[in-house]
């Protein structure tokens, strides 16, 4: 099994159920070698109806020192227009090339400007609660919006996570298609773009690893070889 990239506790998110207990037996249980663990913290969240969720910097390095794991960070966004699309459905009446052009343009200017991240969270996340079925993220909504974000991704060395949760949601509602756009990854390793990262977005234990046989058999069909991981932010890789 793949290192699961994406995962949160209830000990620092408090939308997740499973304690740090749980999810290292779980994934014990599910033979998966190496699990990060990827907590909320939105310091500067500027939607007032959303649940903002932060912690104390100084109380999390203490326990996560005690869980004797390192973690690479995710940088991800939530936001659209300032409103977490998990709450509010008002991104999903603007027309679907406007919507995700800004909110993968935002995503290319935060990797470009931040430095302290590993992977590139759910970059589809834009499309997770649409309430129409058939509606993707696609390369040609956007296509210079996304190679400015693989740019910096592929500059700076960092990963792009191929999300289960999103695919998961897509299966769900029906969709026919459930994987990231082949287009758009293609497109990413056209550039150069080696380095992807399996992330389940686990917050209850039995989500762990989702999905993750069905979306390497994906990977490799596209040609990708590896998924990678981080240790004190460097790459390593392990085979797909």
């Amino acid at each position: 099994m793949i290192t699961d990239g994406h995962c949160h506790t209830c000990h620092y998110s408090p939308d997740a159920v499973m304690t740090v207990e749980e999810l290292i037996k779980t994934g014990i249980d599910l033979n998966i070698p190496r699990i990060a663990i990827t907590e909320h913290y939105e310091l500067d969240n500027p939607d007032k109806t959303d649940i903002i969720q932060t912690f104390d910097i100084n109380n999390y390095n203490r326990d996560f020192t005690n869980w004797n794991s390192l973690c690479p960070v995710i940088l991800s966004l939530h936001l659209f227009r300032d409103i977490d699309v998990y709450f509010s459905k008002e991104a999903y009446l603007i027309p679907k090339n406007l919507r995700h052009k800004e909110y993968i343009n935002k995503m290319a200017e935060m990797c470009e400007n931040i430095d302290n991240f590993t992977v590139a969270g759910h970059f589809d996340y834009i499309n997770r609660y649409n309430p129409i079925t058939e509606s993707y993220v696609e390369y040609e909504d956007c296509p210079n919006e996304f190679d400015r974000l693989f740019e910096a991704l592929i500059y700076k060395e960092k990963a792009l996570e191929i999300n289960t949760g999103s695919i998961s949601k897509l299966l769900n509602r029906n969709a026919s298609c459930i994987f990231p756009q082949e287009r758009l990854l293609k497109r990413y390793q056209d550039m150069g773009g080696k380095l992807i990262c399996l992330g389940s977005d686990a917050h209850h234990k039995e989500n762990l690893g989702l999905l993750f046989n069905e979306t390497i058999e994906y990977l490799k069909y596209l040609g990708f070889k590896e998924s990678c991981y981080f240790i004190k932010k460097r790459p390593f890789t392990e085979p797909l």
